[in-house]
């Protein structure tokens, strides 16, 4: 699973959480970085902010599924309701900010299972 925020706090709390969980997550606070570690890396998971300096989420996953098409994507962001027409019409995943925790766990193992 690839987590990107560009809130360190944000990567680190929610990377914490679902690792302790027992997911494999590789945290960026950097789209870009995220983008071309896809080139080596196929995740399960883009589990996405958003609002994002150099691509936003929505740029995020778009180019990630050009490259991973298998990939599954999860959005998370403070003004969800600009965003939720366009989300289900690409079939992505939303939660708004803050999410509770048991959501956070429940859509991420409703889109890609319980940890292995």
């Amino acid at each position: 699973m690839f987590l990107v925020d560009d809130e360190p706090a944000v990567v680190q709390t929610l990377g914490a959480i679902l690792g302790r969980k027992g997911y494999n997550i590789r945290q960026f606070t950097a789209p870009l970085e995220a983008l071309a570690a896809a080139d080596e890396v196929e995740p399960a998971l883009l589990f996405t902010d958003v609002v994002m300096p150099q691509l936003n989420g929505l740029q995020l996953a778009d180019k990630i599924l050009e490259k991973r098409p298998d990939c599954k994507i999860l959005l998370i962001s403070g003004n969800a309701s600009f965003i939720a027409e366009y989300a289900a019409e690409m079939r992505f995943q939303l939660l708004e900010k803050p999410a509770a925790v048991a959501d956070i766990l429940s859509t991420v193992s409703a889109l890609i299972g319980p940890p292995s």
